[in-house]
């Protein structure tokens, strides 16, 4: 297991690098992930289930944390507030986890607004291939 961290920094280094994390083979052993976990922390202006969250791997594979929810957005929470939740992704298995990491916010900007305020992954895999054995 290797934790991956990104917090919020200088305004400077938030508007260059606060959405991706870069792994390194120095930093992880890892070449083959079983399951990775997300956790992702947001503010939003008002209707938080119009936002919707996606994970992005080095490999470029896309993968959607978060959908947009009708229910959530316009019923339940129509305040602003922050939601900060973990994701465990399986999608992502057997790909190889080094390399730039990213996370996107979608919003559709007539109803809401919403900033990354903190995410880190959480990296579960092995060394050796698991298919070769």
């Amino acid at each position: 297991m290797i934790n991956v961290h990104s917090t919020c920094r200088t305004l400077e280094e938030r508007s260059k690098a606060k959405n991706k994390i870069d792994v390194s083979r120095d930093d992880c052993p890892i070449r083959h992930l079983e399951h990775v976990m997300a956790t992702v922390s947001f503010d939003y202006s008002r209707c938080r289930g119009a936002v919707e969250v996606y994970l992005i791997s080095p490999s470029g594979t896309k993968v959607v944390l978060l959908p947009k929810r009708y229910n959530d957005a316009f019923i339940t929470h129509s305040n602003p507030g922050t939601f900060t939740w973990t994701y465990k992704v399986v999608h992502l298995w057997g790909e190889n986890p080094i390399g730039k990491w990213k996370v996107l916010l979608k919003v559709d900007s007539m109803i809401v607004s919403a900033e990354l305020k903190e995410w880190y992954l959480t990296l579960y895999g092995t060394s050796s291939n698991p298919i070769k054995g």
